[in-house]
């Protein structure tokens, strides 16, 4: 009997979803038995019949709930319905996993899985929570919005400014027509914080955290780090003590050397450091919809071959910060930074 499921938007993501379940051959085991959205008048490629602005309705009538149309409001409210009935759960939504994942772990019994939260096709929520012990991870460092890194590289490839870049990358989809949580930084702070949390088992402390984006970033910063052999990189890092974690994301110079230089378009990359494994490093692409649908599709596919698999969550209380001063932490920071040139 094939899997209903109740797939949440059908933006980029969820018409990938749709795409990849008739084509490659699931068809006999998955189901879309509805599809919610806000405006059912849109021309789309699923027949029209599926698609309902009843979106408490599509959660009722599944199996597993997708959820693909990002924000806090109304996806929140939804999940929660979902997991609450004890039904499984997969999501893309970073911001929602970020702020509020520690509240879906509270309510039900149910698996969720958000690999597609962070880093599109790079199975890295997957490495943090099963391949790797998250007791003995120690850095985790890495470009994980593709967007920003898209803008940078051709700034400096063509030569034009950030304002230039921007409306190029909004023009071939790669960016929102509102930009500020790709280019501010918002975007890349939830990635890390969902993997800290993955780490500590406890909630991401957003406020906390150092985000600086790459508005600032001009055509002379660029050119200068040219003179010097170096690239600009939107960074984003958590460095582990016990359970305490201190996160950042900024822009960072880094040298030819650094595992970040090479990086062409909107390539994300995550190098995680543990006592135990060493330096495991990670690389692919990280947005659009095929990474990012084929990491949808991945999760739904495991859930429905396990749905009692064991998950990680995180609990309701703040990690708390890593305290200032040397330590064995900062040493690490300083290893994966070894390259940085100049850091503004």
């Amino acid at each position: 009997m094939a899997t209903r499921l109740g797939l949440l938007g059908f933006g980029t993501v969820g018409a990938g979803v749709w795409d990849m379940i008739l084509r490659q051959g699931y068809a006999d085991s998955l189901t879309i038995g509805s599809i919610g959205v806000r405006d059912t008048s849109k021309p789309r490629t699923a027949p029209a019949e599926l698609f309902t602005t009843d979106l408490a309705r599509v959660v009722e009538d599944c199996d597993v709930v997708v959820e693909v149309m990002g924000g806090l409001d109304p996806a929140f409210d939804l999940l929660a319905q979902a997991s609450r009935a004890g039904k499984p759960i997969v999501t893309a939504n970073k911001e929602l996993m970020a702020k509020r994942g520690h509240e879906l772990f509270a309510m039900g019994a149910a698996p969720i899985r958000f690999e597609a939260a962070v880093g599109g096709a790079i199975p890295v929520v997957g490495t943090v929570a099963r391949s790797i012990e998250p007791h003995q991870i120690q850095r985790i460092v890495g470009v994980l919005n593709g967007t920003s890194n898209y803008i940078l590289n051709q700034m400096r490839e063509l030569g034009i400014s950030f304002g230039e870049a921007l409306a190029e990358a909004q023009a071939l989809g790669y960016a929102e027509a509102d930009p500020t949580h790709d280019v501010d930084g918002y975007d890349s702070l939830f990635k890390i914080a969902i993997l800290s949390a993955l780490v500590t088992g406890k909630r991401p402390n957003l406020d906390a955290a150092t985000r600086q984006g790459i508005r600032e970033v001009s055509s002379q910063n660029i050119a200068d780090a040219e003179a010097v052999g170096g690239r600009w990189r939107l960074v984003a890092s958590a460095r582990f003590a016990g359970t305490a974690v201190s996160l950042e994301v900024r822009p960072k110079l880094v040298g030819p050397a650094h595992p970040l230089f090479e990086l062409p378009g909107g390539t994300n990359s995550v190098m995680i450091r543990g006592t135990h494994s060493g330096d495991v490093s990670l690389r692919g692409p990280g947005a659009g919809a095929g990474p990012t649908a084929s990491a949808v599709l991945g999760d739904i596919l495991e859930i429905v071959r396990d749905p009692h698999q064991l998950r990680r969550e995180w609990s309701v209380n703040h990690a708390p910060a890593v305290p200032e001063g040397p330590g064995p932490s900062d040493e690490l920071g300083a290893h994966f930074a070894s390259d940085v040139l100049w850091e503004d």
